[in-house]
């Protein structure tokens, strides 16, 4: 997956995002839906930010054939960035645009880069903080209560299984 994310990458800001296999793809998988257009710049702005991680990880996993906090963190920063443009429709990359370039971004997925009043549906009230805060220690106290499992190197399901 690193080579092709490092291909895919290279062939998006080299040649033209039109002979990206994963953009083709993702064209086929969703040609039935009404097209949501996003600015030019700031997309090659986030897909430099994917070259330079996948061309990372290339180096170090793929060349090196290591592994290291670096390519840790690297895959880390890797899973956020597509969690938040798919989960949220929120492109990182495209907001760390706007910090290094004077022009402003426009064309942002879901319009977050315009300013806007927030509706209602989008406010969050004090029980739902409190909801959502009560989530964050219970995720805090399942890991501190699991620590030791989680050092233990994971058993062969079917080993396990046969025995």
């Amino acid at each position: 997956m690193i080579i092709i994310f490092m291909v895919d990458f290279s062939i998006r800001l080299f040649l033209s995002p039109k002979f990206s296999p994963i953009l083709i793809l993702g064209r086929i998988i969703v040609s039935n839906q009404n097209p949501e257009y996003v600015g030019a710049p700031q997309k090659k702005f986030a897909w430099g930010i994917g070259l330079v991680l996948s061309f990372l990880m290339f180096v170090l996993m793929v060349v090196l054939n290591t592994f290291s906090v670096i390519t840790g963190i690297t895959c880390l920063i890797c899973l956020i960035l597509m969690f938040f443009e798919t989960a949220f429709g929120i492109c990182i990359g495209c907001k760390l645009y706007s910090l290094f370039n004077k022009e402003k971004a426009q064309y942002c997925p879901g319009e977050i880069c315009d300013i806007k009043n927030k509706q209602e549906i989008q406010k969050v009230n004090k029980n739902q903080w409190f909801i959502f805060l009560g989530f964050i220690i219970f995720v805090v106290i399942l890991a501190l209560v699991f620590n030791d499992a989680f050092k233990i190197m994971p058993t062969d399901l079917f080993k396990m299984l046969k025995n």
